[in-house]
């Protein structure tokens, strides 16, 4: 037998890498490497879970997982996800081949049993698979993202959405959203929009017009993106209300700087919790 000289940190790096590569947390014995390597090598994917074999991508058989995504997605065609992605998915499952484009998407990541896909970056998510997740064309988006547990989201575009209540149902991951879109159809006035994303800080870039209540009643938005949802606000809706987390606007205003921006929307009531 020959000798070799090697280091557990070398085994922990080959393992983070077939992780990154493959979008996978799982642990693995060193003895497992060469099997995930080639399962990899062949379909850029690693999967464990009974829903998984049953697909044969554990085997690193390319056409079984094409035909079950060719199928479940419709070859990238927009379709209603509605409930696509509840029950029994979890990130290791969650491999999608195309683009996703709902033209409904209630429930699209919600169960009742308690798994979440649970990815730390959906934007970059997507962006290392080359597809794009993508709601111009959603509908609903009642309880849509509550179990897809992410930091961070891209575009959220509410152009054809009409309602998005309970959209972030027991998510209290997030913590930026990259860009919304707004509508002025959709419906947000039932206060639990964004009622449990409680570590919510950035919204980056806000565009369209809000005519329609809002609220941010648990989170942390900071200055800028308090701001950005303030200068979206329809000049000329009637009887619609806006809150914020009073802390986040205490820490970001002065008083004077808090007066000058409410100032701009008179027409709408702007309240803090």
């Amino acid at each position: 037998m020959s000798i070799v000289i090697t280091d557990d940190k070398h085994y922990k790096d080959i393992a983070d890498k077939i992780r990154e590569n493959s979008y996978s947390s799982e642990l693995m014995k060193p003895s497992e490497i060469p099997g995930k390597i080639e399962a990899v090598y062949r379909t850029g994917r690693i999967d464990g879970e009974t829903e998984a074999y049953a697909l044969g991508w554990d085997d690193g058989k390319q056409a079984e997982y094409d035909a079950f995504w060719d199928a479940y997605q419709s070859y990238g065609e927009p379709k209603p996800y509605t409930n696509a992605f509840g029950s029994m998915w979890t990130a290791e499952l969650f491999k999608p081949k195309y683009d996703i484009r709902p033209t409904n998407a209630y429930m699209m990541f919600h169960n009742n049993i308690g798994t979440s896909i649970i990815i730390d970056d959906f934007v970059d998510f997507c962006e290392k698979r080359g597809i794009v997740f993508d709601l111009s064309l959603c509908t609903d988006l009642m309880y849509g993202l509550g179990k897809l547990k992410t930091k961070r989201h891209g575009i959220l575009n509410f152009s054809k959405c009409r309602s998005a209540m309970y959209m972030f149902y027991q998510n209290y991951t997030v913590e930026t959203i990259e860009e919304m879109i707004f509508s002025e159809i959709t419906n947000f006035s039932s206060n639990t929009t964004f009622a449990d994303a409680t570590k919510l800080a950035n919204i980056n870039k806000v565009s369209g017009v809000l005519a329609n209540s809002i609220h941010f009643q648990n989170s942390p938005l900071t200055k800028a993106s308090i701001t950005n949802i303030v200068n979206v606000l329809s000049p000329t809706a009637t009887g619609q209300n806006v809150t914020f987390k009073k802390s986040a606007k205490e820490a970001a205003f002065t008083d004077e700087e808090w007066a000058t921006l409410i100032a701009t929307k008179p027409n709408w009531s702007i309240a803090l919790a």
